[in-house]
């Protein structure tokens, strides 16, 4: 009795990586249902959790059911990590991860500008704020302490800080400072409030009169989405301008 041997081309390797990759997946899939079910009977796990695959903080799940039906279609990503929060730390876990992305992401950019004059990219300072109390952040680790109502706040005190967010988007063709941090957070964070807006100096004690520019990132419970372009004085005189012909 003979065996017929498939032949080795590419199309049946590339279909055995598939199986395995399906094979390791469904496993994750089964020993997490396991182990989550014999934690939850021993009283030492909640009901309620968040799942994700991969990075911590971003694109979770909140219904258990819906998480392990679309991880099996998904077995390109056997190796990604699952990881399963109780709910109630994974509202801080996703604050605190948008918060070190959106304060990288604005170094960043502070540095591919590249203000010489002044203390531009030394000049972020950060908070926290629930209603209408606000603290000044001296460590984003200070966010594991964050709830559902906490916001995170990050902004140049400096009189000519929006003025160097329209340049940065207009002139250096960057994106913006605080503005371009808006938007990478709010793509990577879609279940995330982001605001982009100017206030102003008085509401920071500052000491000049001019607004400045906030990001800002909560709940969706806590805050209102608004991201604001920067320059509206610039795009106002852009105007002007082509109007008159020059």
């Amino acid at each position: 009795m003979s065996t017929k041997v498939k032949p080795f081309n590419q199309i049946n390797v590339r279909a055995s990586a598939t199986r395995a990759a399906q094979f390791v997946q469904d496993k994750k899939i089964e020993l997490s249902r396991k182990v989550i079910t014999e934690q939850q009977y021993a009283g030492r796990f909640p009901d309620e959790y968040v799942s994700y695959s991969g990075t911590v903080g971003r694109n979770p799940f909140r219904d258990p059911e819906t998480f392990f039906r679309v991880m099996r279609t998904r077995a390109k990503d056997y190796r990604q990590r699952f990881t399963f929060l109780p709910a109630a730390n994974a509202a801080y876990r996703e604050l605190l991860d948008a918060a070190e992305l959106a304060y990288r992401t604005v170094i960043q950019q502070a540095y591919r500008y590249g203000v010489k004059s002044g203390n531009y990219r030394g000049s972020f300072i950060l908070f926290t704020r629930q209603g209408a109390t606000r603290t000044v952040l001296t460590s984003l680790d200070a966010l594991e302490n964050a709830t559902q109502e906490t916001i995170f706040e990050i902004l140049s005190p400096l009189a000519y800080g929006s003025t160097v967010e329209a340049n940065a988007l207009y002139h250096a063709q960057l994106g913006g400072v605080l503005y371009h941090a808006a938007e990478v957070v709010r793509r990577a964070y879609p279940n995330l409030a982001v605001r982009y807006v100017y206030h102003k100096a008085a509401a920071f004690n500052l000491p000049h009169k001019y607004d400045v520019p906030v990001l800002s990132i909560g709940s969706r419970e806590s805050l209102r989405d608004k991201v604001t372009k920067p320059g509206k004085n610039y795009r106002r005189r852009q105007r002007l301008r082509r109007a008159r012909g020059n």
